[in-house]
């Protein structure tokens, strides 16, 4: 007989004992060749620490830090119609209206701004 604090010996079976409580059929985690055997790596220690160079190590973080950073300030005029879809984008996409408008300009302004395929307008 199983306890609910029984664990099965591979990754899919965590959890999935017949007496767990509070577990329907629904709510057991079920996972794809790819994902059990990145667990069974991992729990079997078969992954090793790469040492990165400091040089690496700094200028990644560097990278990140710049990443985030808005140090300038724009201020412009749009008409009323506009920035009431750009709001409405925003909420519908969550996140705040200037974020959104600062993301579409960097986006366009690096080259990977992504225009609809489809023909169809965007927003």
């Amino acid at each position: 007989m199983h306890s609910p604090t029984d664990i099965g010996t591979s990754p899919n079976d965590i959890g999935t004992s017949p007496n767990d409580i509070g577990n329907s059929p629904d709510d057991i985690e079920v996972f794809d060749p790819e994902e059990a055997a990145l667990i069974a790596a991992v729990e079997n220690n078969e992954w090793t620490e790469v040492a990165a160079p400091q040089a690496a190590i700094d200028a990644l973080r560097a990278a990140a830090g710049a990443t985030g950073r808005k140090d300038k300030r724009v201020n412009i005029r749009l008409d009323s119609r506009t920035l009431t879809r750009l709001r409405a984008i925003a909420l519908r996409e969550g996140l705040p209206y200037q974020t959104l408008i600062s993301s579409v300009l960097h986006k366009y302004a690096t080259g990977q701004f992504v225009g609809r395929s489809d023909g169809r307008k965007v927003g």
